[in-house]
């Protein structure tokens, strides 16, 4: 299959200095449960936690949202940050400027993750369709939820609008699918959707 190239996290050996967002505030999750069977254990098939990171403001919240519940029910989070590679070439060509900021956002990932005494596995994925690519490694790492940010983003009819890796991986992952939508940033928002306080 073509489809995608997984790559190690490029630099993983890198020094890292301490920034002023490692004492950011992160977001604490409710936790829902997921499904157990009579013992109250997790099915040992499907049982993990994916991630799938787009660098973006709502990145943090998902991570939360996935190691908070990983960390309760004592199960793997997988943060994945997929690089679409154009037709025009290879997939294991190299993409500096794609895998810096990919390595950005999953250091920026698992700090959060640490402040939560979260384990993260973090993976960079080549791909052409990164919706096909974050259900493919939610099945390779049996995953039984999907936890995705997406962005507040309105369509051409005006109305609220999923972008299509969102819609596809909602259509066709087999596991359950969370989304975690950013604030609205529309003038026309509703009191209290845009994130302030009413």
């Amino acid at each position: 299959m073509d489809m995608l190239e997984r790559s190690p996290r490029a630099n993983a050996g890198a020094v890292k200095t301490e920034s002023a967002s490692a004492h950011r505030p992160v977001a604490q999750a409710n936790i829902l449960p997921l499904t157990t069977d009579e013992h109250g254990q997790i099915p040992t098939k499907q049982r993990n936690i994916l991630v799938a990171l787009t660098d973006t403001s709502i990145d943090d919240e998902a991570v939360s949202v996935a190691c908070s519940i990983a960390r309760k029910r004592k199960v793997e989070a997988y943060a994945v940050y997929g690089i679409q590679v154009p037709r025009k070439r290879a997939l294991d060509d190299e993409m500096p400027e794609e895998t810096e900021k990919a390595n950005r956002t999953l250091d920026a990932a698992k700090e959060v993750a640490d402040q939560l005494q979260a384990s993260l596995e973090t993976e960079i994925v080549h791909t052409r369709h990164l919706g096909q690519a974050l259900i493919q490694e939610a099945i390779d790492h049996d995953c039984a939820l999907i936890v995705m940010g997406v962005s507040y983003q309105l369509g051409v009819n005006g109305q609220f609008a999923l972008s299509e890796t969102a819609d596809y991986v909602l259509k066709y992952a087999p596991c359950r699918v969370w989304l975690v939508r950013g604030p609205c940033n529309s003038p026309n928002c509703l009191p209290g959707q845009s994130g302030e306080r009413v």
